[in-house]
């Protein structure tokens, strides 16, 4: 059964209730035969009346249609016992409305060209620092306020050779650390200078238009260039390294997409 309540023009609440009811009543009777486990004999009989009865009940109450939220409701419930009418019963509920949904829109593509490598060997700089130098093309479909770079992970490892080709003088300077990235394109790019060797530059941002004022269509090019560590030089050791940077794009409705993007090289 159900009703259908108009509240106004746009809510309705509809109530289906639906339920069942089970007597169930029963007799058995039975008789077990006991025997002498020597003489294999009868030695009693065990006679036993058996009466079943049981009840069951279920009840399903459903609101259907659309409630408003955030509003609290009273269901009222007054039950019957046989030809007894018991005390009704009152439920409180509340629908808590979802946060609203983010309206993005749009996509953002973001392409790498080949990474190229300058390497520096321990034999003539007691801290050597190499270099990766790699660009990436930012496309996007809705106008751009912010762009943001993050190094989110660096990996090395040995390929060829054995672990002594990882040379101990790895300072945070070569961990993939920003040595310099540029936006073609973007305003406010604060100047950035090579750390030194005990700094870890991970993170770096630019603004789209005056002040982020003036959000633009993204198909700029950022150029950057990171610190890895430093080579021995031996033909024998070759090092594999891997770098994965995220970019955080923030439209003009302040929706930010994530795109990751990971890449390897050799060291030798």
């Amino acid at each position: 059964a159900g009703v259908d309540y108009t509240m106004n023009n746009k809510n309705t609440i509809g109530i289906m209730a639906n339920g069942n009811y089970n007597d169930i009543k029963g007799t058995n009777t039975s008789r077990n035969i006991i025997h002498n486990f020597n003489t294999d004999n009868t030695d009693s009989i065990l006679k036993s009346d058996q009466t079943i009865k049981g009840h069951t009940n279920s009840f399903n109450l459903n609101l259907l249609n659309g409630l408003p939220c955030n509003k609290p409701y009273s269901i009222t419930v007054t039950p019957t016992c046989g030809s007894t009418t018991c005390p009704p019963k009152s439920i409180l509920v509340k629908f808590d409305c979802p946060p609203p949904v983010c309206p993005c829109a749009g996509n953002v593509t973001i392409d790498q060209s080949a990474v190229n490598i300058t390497t520096q060997n321990n034999t003539s700089n007691a801290n050597p620092v190499s270099t990766a130098t790699t660009s990436f093309t930012l496309t996007s479909s809705m106008p751009v306020s912010e762009v943001r770079m993050l190094i989110e992970e660096f990996r090395l490892t040995t390929t060829a050779g054995n672990d002594n080709c990882i040379l101990c003088r790895n300072k945070p300077q070569t961990w993939a650390s920003i040595n310099s990235a540029t936006l073609s394109g973007a305003i406010n790019q604060i100047p950035l200078s090579l750390p030194p060797a005990e700094k870890d530059m991970r993170e770096w941002g630019w603004s789209l238009g005056p002040r982020g004022n003036t959000p633009t269509v993204l198909n700029n090019t950022l150029t950057l260039n990171l610190g890895i560590p430093g080579v021995t030089g031996l033909n024998c050791c070759t090092l594999k390294a891997e770098v994965c940077v995220k970019f955080i794009i923030r439209d003009a409705k302040c929706c930010e997409t994530e795109v990751m993007k990971c890449f390897t090289f050799n060291l030798q």
